[in-house]
């Protein structure tokens, strides 16, 4: 590679300099209404600005969970002994030439998808099996990926659009009337404007859970309404969830703690069928859980386990006798009728 294929594009410098002090003005808590309006400005007037913000909060979001590492520490602190503070680069430089070198050994995979247009850029985040990730969003938002999820983001000036691919994501949406927070998933939308709440998606079902504030759920129907529109809305109220597939859905009231014990590692349930748990189980582990016998797989069953602790969750129902052990291996374990 020529050296000339190394240089940056006159400006590219400034932009990431000017990138930087915003990114470490966010993460400051002291942003003003102003200064998110500001912030937003800046994104929108040249993609090369979306481009630079969204690698910087992408990585140092990815490498959140690193930053504490002692190792990581220790290297922190003997650059920083290497000179005197007065000729230290100020902090928000320091925190995107962290966020650069740390980001190597995050295990999060964090893909920056931007598209060359006059739209600002997608973010897309994914978790593997077994991760959860928190990131935080332009907005001020902040969003909590279960495993095996895929989502993207884009922050305009009108709206906050998020697209749920697959899995389960937590929103806590930083209040803005004058922008909404629509999430779109499996051909479904939920809107809101500042509110907290959990949107699942996968090819067996859809659900959302309110935890506080308000969202409207739109749904495509057979029926048209009066305004042409082929679709149903559902509003929630918090502690609600509303769920189902094609034809069937059902609104309830629910335990928004128990729902949300996976971002502690727990998964709790309440009467469920054994099968739909140990789908869920399942996503938590590359060694997976099968039954062999239908009539085992309709058990209800209650009780709070360890999210991809297999071994465990199948000890526990070996010792309460609702299944027996039929076979298993490295790959799988597979459960019978006791």
């Amino acid at each position: 590679m020529s050296a000339a294929s190394n240089m940056q594009p006159p400006g590219q410098d400034r932009i990431r300099s000017d990138a930087a002090k915003w990114f470490a003005k966010s993460r400051s808590g002291a942003m003003t209404k102003a200064d998110r309006a500001a912030l937003q400005a800046w994104i929108d007037e040249d993609v090369a600005h979306s481009e630079a913000y969204l690698q910087i909060s992408g990585l140092w979001d990815a490498s959140e969970h690193v930053r504490a590492d002692p190792a990581v520490l220790a290297m922190r602190e003997s650059a920083l002994s290497r000179y005197p503070a007065a000729q230290r680069q100020p902090r928000p430089l320091l925190i995107a030439a962290w966020v650069a070198g740390a980001a190597a050994a995050a295990l999060l995979v964090v893909n920056l998808v931007i598209s060359q247009t006059a739209e600002p850029a997608f973010q897309v985040f994914r978790t593997g099996v077994g991760q959860t990730a928190s990131i935080g969003l332009i907005d001020g938002s902040r969003l909590t990926l279960d495993t095996d999820t895929t989502v993207r983001a884009r922050m305009s000036g009108r709206k906050r659009l998020i697209y749920l691919d697959r899995g389960r994501a937590y929103f806590k949406v930083a209040h803005d009337k004058s922008r909404p927070f629509i999430v779109e998933a499996a051909g479904k939308s939920v809107t809101a404007t500042g509110t907290a709440f959990q949107v699942t998606a996968d090819a067996q079902r859809f659900e959302v859970l309110l935890v506080e504030g308000s969202v409207r759920v739109k749904m495509p129907t057979n029926k048209t309404t009066v305004t042409g529109e082929q679709s149903a809305t559902t509003d929630l109220t918090p502690g609600t969830r509303l769920s189902g597939g094609p034809g069937a859905w059902t609104l309830t009231k629910v335990d928004d703690q128990d729902e949300l014990g996976w971002m502690d590692g727990q998964l709790v349930f309440h009467d469920k069928p054994l099968g739909a748990i140990v789908a869920d189980m399942n996503r938590y582990s590359r060694r997976k859980i099968v039954i062999d016998n239908p009539k085992v797989a309709d058990r209800l069953v209650y009780g709070a386990f360890m999210a991809g602790d297999v071994d465990q969750f199948v000890r526990a129902l070996v010792d309460y006798r609702a299944v027996s052990i039929k076979s298993q291996n490295e790959g799988a374990v597979v459960l019978t009728a006791p």
